[in-house]
């Protein structure tokens, strides 16, 4: 219901598949998980959101009970 781009893996592997940058296949994304205990604001998802858009060589999971 959150607006913007998301990913439901089904399983590890689809999680943490290898990608590769565009322009670059030698470079490979770093993966950064964020687990969230209790819960999760429209705010601090923004906020993990923003980092994404900011760090291109980096992919930020957002994790949450």
């Amino acid at each position: 219901m959150l607006p913007g781009a998301y990913i439901s893996p089904t399983n590890e592997h689809e999680l943490f598949s290898t990608q590769r940058l565009p322009g670059n296949p030698e470079v490979r994304k770093k993966k950064i998980m964020v687990y969230y205990i209790g819960g999760i604001t429209y705010g601090e998802i923004a906020a993990i959101r923003f980092l994404n858009k900011l760090f291109k060589d980096k992919k930020f999971i957002i994790a949450t009970t």
